[in-house]
């Protein structure tokens, strides 16, 4: 049974089922009134990284190579501002900036990235990219001013 519900501001539905996202599809009009549920916010989780340094919210929808306006839509949905670093942009000497770049080894777990300044910073993802390792953080973005 589906213990969790996404939708997607462009209507993409997918369904948490035994720990794994299955997209059902696209359903015209789908909205969390429509499926008689509120979305809920993702919250901050435990971060248990892999062998290699991997680690993705377990409640992050799963993204495919290209679906950049989808994520886009999906932090916008979730009321997220979101802030990437990089592991290219630590010194050449750091452990993890060795291993990756110098050695070709494919093991990042010495990075430690910290998050940006300011409160409510959570980890989204931490992962390997065709550019190197790159961490997500997000937080709450703050509400919009009301126009004049």
């Amino acid at each position: 049974m589906a213990s969790k519900i996404n939708v997607l501001a462009d209507a993409q539905v997918s369904v948490l089922v035994d720990g794994e996202w299955q997209r059902l599809g696209h359903c015209v009009g789908a909205t969390p009134r429509w499926l008689g549920r509120d979305v809920v916010p993702i919250q901050a989780a435990p971060v248990l990284r892999d062998a290699t340094g991997n680690w993705w919210h377990p409640d992050m929808p799963p993204f495919d190579e290209g679906d950049g306006e989808k994520f886009k839509a999906w932090l916008k949905a979730q009321g997220l501002e979101l802030s990437r670093a990089e592991l290219g942009d630590e010194p050449e000497d750091h452990p993890a900036y060795k291993a990756i770049f110098e050695e070709a080894n494919c093991d990042f777990s010495a990075w430690e990235p910290e998050p940006p300044a300011g409160a409510g910073w959570f980890m989204l993802a931490i992962s390997d990219t065709e550019d190197g390792p790159a961490c997500c953080w997000v937080r709450r973005a703050p509400p919009a001013a009301p126009a004049p």
